[in-house]
């Protein structure tokens, strides 16, 4: 039940519905998330699933977690989650057991404590090396059976991007196939997604999705300059009102460095200050890529590799700008941007969208459609809250209350 045993209550009938009034206006849920694996730091929707846990935990309701397919574990693991002061409990099943067997084991868990909901944090390669989940559903109404179900998509199919026939693309088509086929199957109470674009690719499968945006992975950035920035070059330290200092985080794709590099060189362009350009995190083909600017565009740039989530915050507070290689169309899918942006900075896009998005966004932009670079980096910041996980977590529950199927008076 969602409503906690030391809550007084009472009930009456009314035109044959139920009605619970509370003498509190509190009420608590029991909730469970469900998603691919939960090894901190090593899965970025099991990051974001952890943080969203521990906050609702903050506000009083009781949440677990279950890693259904863990690629960082070959042994079952029941083990209790930190995060910002929150304790978590979870259940990691490896990747290699057959999901019928971690099925089992998860169902069994979960029915231990007892949730409402159950949220499923899909991603296709999540569950499958190739995001062919064509049995997965099954599965899923096996472990949810009795629960109400939320699906939150984080990514649909690959290819969308792709307007030449490729490999990529047939994979997609399969994929897709294998997507539509576990909406067909489930027995979901409500869907979930991070942007417009996918609300539109799910409505063409029959699938009708709200939006809830994705939200940093980080902590908020504290100004002093510390940590991170320390590393910099002397001469960057020394002389940093001449510098426009310019950040990428996380992983980026590098498939098209032409336009990339076009980007930057506008961006060098675009100031009397002279440009570097760094990256904080896990990526692969960083070195490569920043070679290559050094030498076609002479700009100086740093990697730090990675780092402590609160330094690589911190860092983002004595940065102009953030850089990415996201579409517009699906930026708000990205955490990378989420953290940026949830600490004050504004972010530049280095690649054109697939699809074009005509969407006036003050803090995150195209660079080619920059006019007043100095003006952009400026702004007043009337962002960052939008991209916390309290906002995330408020939406969750909006979701969960308005699925009920009792009504609070």
């Amino acid at each position: 039940m969602w409503l906690t045993p030391n809550k007084r209550c009472f009930d009456y009938a009314q035109h044959d519905v139920f009605y619970i009034k509370l003498i509190s206006n509190e009420y608590f849920m029991r909730i469970i998330f469900l998603c691919g694996g939960l090894e901190p730091g090593r899965d970025g929707v099991g990051d974001y699933t952890r943080r969203l846990a521990g906050k609702l935990l903050e506000q009083g309701h009781e949440v677990a977690a279950v890693a259904l397919a863990d690629s960082n574990t070959e042994q079952q693991l029941a083990e209790t989650q930190h995060l910002d002061g929150s304790s978590i409990s979870v259940l990691r099943l490896p990747h290699t057991w057959p999901l019928q067997k971690r099925s089992a084991v998860a169902r069994e868990w979960i029915d231990q404590f007892d949730p409402e909901w159950i949220s499923l944090q899909f991603v296709c390669f999540s569950f499958h090396p190739k995001g062919l989940n064509f049995d997965l559903g099954g599965h899923l109404n096996l472990i949810c059976q009795g629960r109400k179900l939320h699906v939150m998509v984080h990514e649909l199919w690959v290819g969308e991007d792709t307007k030449s026939f490729s490999k990529e693309q047939v994979l997609g088509w399969l994929q897709k196939a294998t997507i539509r086929l576990l909406f067909k199957t489930l027995a979901f109470d409500a869907v979930s997604t991070s942007n417009s674009f996918y609300q539109t690719c799910l409505a063409k499968i029959g699938v009708d999705a709200g939006q809830i945006n994705i939200f940093s992975n980080l902590p908020v950035g504290h100004k002093p300059r510390t940590g991170l920035y320390d590393q910099l070059p002397g001469k960057v330290r020394r002389n940093r009102d001449q510098y426009l200092i310019a950040s990428f985080f996380g992983t980026s794709d590098y498939r098209n460095p032409d336009l990339t590099i076009a980007n930057l060189k506008f961006l060098a362009a675009s100031t009397d200050k002279t440009l570097l350009v760094t990256h904080v995190g896990r990526a692969t083909g960083v070195s490569n890529f920043f070679l290559k600017l050094s030498e076609l565009l002479n700009l100086e740039t740093h990697i730090f590799g990675e780092c402590n989530d609160q330094d690589i915050a911190d860092y983002f507070c004595s940065t102009d700008v953030g850089l990415s290689t996201y579409p517009k169309i699906v930026f708000e899918k990205s955490g990378s941007i989420a953290a940026m942006l949830n600490n004050g900075l504004p972010v530049l896009l280095l690649r054109d969208s697939f699809v074009t998005d005509e969407r006036k966004i003050d803090w995150v932009e195209e660079a080619h459609r920059i006019g007043n670079l100095d003006q952009f980096m400026s702004q007043k910041n009337t962002f960052s809250d939008n991209y916390g996980v309290s906002q995330a977590a408020e939406k969750y529950i909006r979701v969960f209350e308005s699925s009920r199927s009792m009504r609070i008076v």
